[in-house]
């Protein structure tokens, strides 16, 4: 069972006392506590009323060579995908009752760290696409789509973007541009 589950603390309580301790075995009848609490990342803490064995639990898996924790990189992506960032994460978070995600500060850091990853995942991602579209029609001479459209409708949006599609059975972004009407070269 892979994924993650919101579950109210007292049910998980509740839960508990339904268990026997792995050191005394009796029915566990203890403590639950929070130790450290990272955005959603949360460990949490069992202690035995009886015979005081603690149990520490992590509710997310670290992401490898980094310090940051798989449900929070979730919910900020999740943030961005959503186009409510940190403001509206915290609102969101806020109403179901769930902890607030990381500090604003640390999550504006983050991002140049998230930006770098959807950048380079995407950049390989097209990569394939542009494999895939040259097998499908053993050529190099593909047959394309092209689509774009600027930030707001009307003359007024100053940022836009443009995708290149393939055009086989199954279709993939081929190359993408984000666009400016200032000169990114003569505007430094």
């Amino acid at each position: 069972m892979d994924g993650y589950t919101i579950i109210q603390n007292q049910i998980l309580h509740s839960l508990m006392r339904r268990t026997k301790c792995q050191g005394c075995g009796n029915v566990w009848n203890g403590a639950m506590t929070t130790k450290k609490r990272e955005g959603l990342f949360l460990m949490l803490c069992f202690e035995c009323a009886a015979c005081k064995k603690v149990i520490t639990i992590e509710t997310s898996p670290p992401i490898v060579s980094t310090d940051r924790r798989d449900v929070n990189v979730r919910a900020q992506l999740a943030g961005h995908l959503c186009g409510i960032r940190h403001a509206g994460l915290s609102k969101l978070l806020g109403v179901l009752n769930l902890p607030s995600p990381v500090q604003d500060e640390t999550y504006s850091r983050w991002d140049k760290q998230l930006l770098e990853f959807v950048k380079s995942t995407s950049e390989k991602s097209m990569a394939r696409a542009v494999q895939d579209a040259v097998a499908t029609a053993n050529t190099t001479d593909l047959i394309v789509i092209g689509d774009g459209f600027w930030q707001t409708r009307g003359f007024q949006s100053s940022h836009g973007a443009a995708a290149l599609l393939s055009c086989t059975t199954a279709p993939q972004v081929l190359d993408i541009e984000t666009c400016r009407k200032t000169c990114n070269v003569c505007m430094g």
